[in-house]
């Protein structure tokens, strides 16, 4: 027997699928913690740790890590 309807809830969804934990994600961004499917999407992330911004905005003093921060932002 439980107490309140919150606490029914909560014991239903330990029985659900989708309260298990997710497998752990082998592309883990060292720097933030942050997962990703596949390598190539942490590669894109890791970009935006670095120092370097070598994209410029020719009309403002932004600038991107990525070719396509700074064509998304013309």
């Amino acid at each position: 027997s439980f107490s309140s309807e919150e606490e029914l809830l909560g014991h239903r969804s330990s029985h659900s699928v989708t309260a298990a934990t997710p497998p752990a994600s082998p592309h883990r961004c060292p720097t933030c913690g942050k997962t990703f499917k596949n390598s190539s999407g942490l590669a894109r992330h890791r970009h935006g740790h670095a120092a370097e911004r070598p994209f410029k905005c020719a009309v403002c003093p932004k600038t991107f890590t990525q070719l396509a921060g700074l064509v998304g932002h013309q």
